[in-house]
């Protein structure tokens, strides 16, 4: 359960409202973060995925903030090999797709894109991201759904996308715990990366949650509550 969902009693207001909340999946891998990503001085690769209806808006609202400095991947030609090939040019990688966790085997858990062939059915998994060429300290948001879930073993490692990210060389990565909704969604989206223009990550993200809470139709957690800021 997300901390940000912790309601106090004595008001009604919840923790992700009065604090900036940040995760790690250790205090080893949070030793290894060293600088936050420059969000506001940035390079965008923004990517959408097949069958999100509101996928090229959401993008084309946050590549707009970043004029003559991002690249946008359209649902057509964003294949697993092409953004793979196009991610160690960007500090931002903003991927607005499907995706699912598999908690039998959570390195298979993926982000779906555009199968490049008929041999190939467009998910990146888990484990392929390790090897993403991402620029040291950058960002990177998953706007789809379960990417923040994870399976601790009896050794308490963590498996999931959140440690392939942070690997292969994110500082900061948001994902979700569970399935989100398209319009809170972009909502929150869009609210984060323009906050980001003049706040820290964590605090972003804090003002995001409240834009979405703010509409009466996603007052519920379940619209606001999934997505979570994890690294430094």
């Amino acid at each position: 359960m997300p901390f940000q969902v912790l309601e106090d009693p004595s008001n009604g207001s919840y923790l992700g409202e009065r604090y900036a909340i940040s995760y790690a999946p250790s205090a080893t891998i949070l030793s290894t973060l060293v600088t936050h990503p420059n969000v506001k001085e940035g390079k965008l690769l923004g990517v959408e995925g097949p069958g999100i209806p509101n996928a090229p808006q959401e993008v084309s609202h946050i590549a707009a903030l970043y004029p003559g400095r991002h690249l946008v991947v359209d649902a057509e030609s964003a294949t697993k090999e092409r953004v793979s090939s196009l991610v160690g040019g960007y500090s931002l990688i903003h991927f607005s797709v499907h995706g699912q966790f598999d908690a039998s085997d959570p390195m298979l858990s993926f982000l779906l894109l555009t199968p490049g062939s008929s041999a190939e059915n467009g998910r990146l998994t888990a484990a392929e991201m390790f090897a993403l060429p991402l620029q040291r300290n950058s960002l990177v948001v998953l706007s789809a759904c379960e990417t923040g879930q994870v399976v601790v073993t009896s050794s308490n490692e963590t498996l999931g996308m959140i440690q392939a990210l942070l690997y292969a060389g994110a500082t900061n990565v948001v994902l979700s715990d569970w399935a989100v909704n398209d319009e809170s969604t972009q909502i929150w989206m869009e609210t984060f990366y323009r906050q980001a223009q003049t706040h820290p990550a964590p605090e972003a993200a804090r003002l995001a949650l409240i834009a979405v809470r703010k509409k009466p139709e996603f007052h519920s957690p379940f619209f606001w509550g999934p997505f979570v800021m994890t690294g430094k």
